[in-house]
């Protein structure tokens, strides 16, 4: 099961999004960005010193898709 976030910015590095680990039933496997003009890649997901998980974007444009996928 996949879960998407809307993100509407100018251009960005280094943006980091932290996401509570209890805030899905089930723990997140991967996340995936999804950039105008079909560009798609998979971020780095960690656990961060909270216990959160955490992915940082680099070089991130006027808007993207988070696609969090579930185990």
């Amino acid at each position: 099961m996949a879960r998407f976030c809307l993100i509407c910015v100018k251009e960005l590095n280094s943006l980091e999004i932290s996401i509570p680990a209890t805030y899905f039933a089930k723990p997140l496997s991967q996340v995936h960005l999804h950039a105008p003009g079909g560009h798609s890649q998979t971020l780095n997901l960690v656990l961060n010193e909270r216990g959160d998980y955490s992915v940082v974007v680099d070089r991130l444009g006027v808007w993207a898709l988070l696609e969090l996928v579930h185990e």
